[in-house]
């Protein structure tokens, strides 16, 4: 608790800093929107005007705005550093139940220890980010009740609490979706991943049946056009982020992604390389500043956590079930958020989110816990 504690206070002192020196990397654009929009929301609640006062056309981002608004209103108060205060509590939140998934697992204590320093202090850029107004803090924290939700289920016999916790992730997955339109592609993809995976286990599916299926489904999307559609989605969706300026931290030009055609086997190495560049940028010819350093270094240790996690994957121990859902969780909403991606300043808010899962995954004990 001291530890996760002192991670409060620190952010706390970031905020400071970012309100009356200078601005944190990452607070210049959209934290400062947030707050904004938040702002106007609020003055907006306080005139009491009927619908036709406000811009009510729906969008995933102004539904966080929307909710500061609501907050600022509520407190009286309409201050960024209430704002990033917030955020700050989020995390602290987010840190709690992190702490309480691994003594509900039962993790060594040293592990614990050293899993509760890599989430609160070993990731510079995760600490700016839960500081400031931004939704990961918020992600971060339904991630990591989602993945208890997920293990409550996963031990309980008690019908009652079965039902509480399936309930609860209903209600984290509609607060995800409102955050992100990236929690959107991982849910529809999530839930009937674990439905497949549910009867490989049931029935024992052997390797080369899910290797003939998987052909099988690769074919199919390429056969009846849904392999391009994923393409030009992914494709147009990474030209959106170019603006008229160079960016010095995009690993992508416009017109390399412009000229690319879709062929059933361009689509896995497009994929592949925008995961590729998502884990491993800044390289390290490419660091050109301090932060380019700062972030070649997070990438080191996330990608040493990376090769920790696939070892374990290997192996055969009690509880795979839930080592093996997590890792999809993790790899996939790290995918899809790669192949969105086109720099390596965005990337790294991008990690931010599963994060507490990451961590989790390194230090899993292969062993039985009950």
């Amino acid at each position: 608790m001291i530890i996760i504690f002192s991670g409060f206070l620190l952010r706390i002192a970031l905020i400071i800093y970012n309100m009356d020196i200078s601005l944190l990397p990452g607070a210049e654009f959209d934290a400062g929107w947030f707050h904004r929009e938040g702002v106007r929301y609020s003055e907006y609640l306080d005139r009491k005007e009927l619908l036709g006062g406000y811009n009510w056309e729906y969008k995933v981002g102004w539904v966080y705005g929307a909710f500061l608004g609501s907050f600022y209103y509520f407190i009286g108060i309409d201050s960024w550093y209430v704002s990033s205060l917030l955020s700050c509590f989020v995390w602290f939140l987010s840190a709690l139940v992190f702490r309480k998934i691994m003594l509900k697992m039962k993790y060594e204590k040293k592990y614990i220890n050293l899993a509760i320093i890599i989430y609160t202090f070993l990731l510079p850029t995760s600490i700016v980010y839960t500081a400031i107004t931004l939704r990961e803090g918020y992600m971060l924290l339904f991630f990591n009740l989602f993945v208890l939700s997920i293990i409550n289920i996963y031990y309980e016999n008690d019908l009652r609490k079965i039902t509480f916790n399936t309930i609860t992730i209903i209600s984290i997955t509609c607060l995800l979706l409102t955050l992100h339109k990236g929690n959107e592609y991982f849910f529809v993809i999530f839930f009937p991943l674990m439905i497949i995976y549910y009867y490989i286990n049931k029935f024992t599916i052997s390797k080369k049946t899910l290797f003939g299926l998987l052909i099988f489904i690769v074919f199919f999307l390429d056969y009846y056009g849904y392999g391009e559609i994923i393409f030009d989605t992914i494709k147009n969706y990474q030209l959106g982020h170019f603006n008229i300026f160079p960016d010095r931290a995009t690993y992508y030009t416009r017109d390399g992604i412009q000229n690319m055609d879709y062929g059933p086997i361009t689509i896995f190495i497009y994929a592949f390389k925008n995961f590729f560049y998502y884990f491993t940028e800044p390289a390290i010819y490419r660091i050109g500043n301090f932060k380019d350093v700062v972030l070649f270094c997070e990438n080191t240790i996330r990608l040493i956590l990376l090769v920790i996690i696939i070892k374990k994957s290997l192996l055969k121990f009690n509880n795979k079930i839930l080592f093996i859902i997590f890792l999809t969780m993790a790899i996939l909403m790290e995918g899809i958020y790669a192949q969105g991606t086109v720099n390596w300043g965005t990337a790294s808010r991008h990690h931010v989110p599963i994060m507490g899962i990451f961590i989790l995954l390194t230090f899993f004990p292969l062993r039985k816990f009950r």
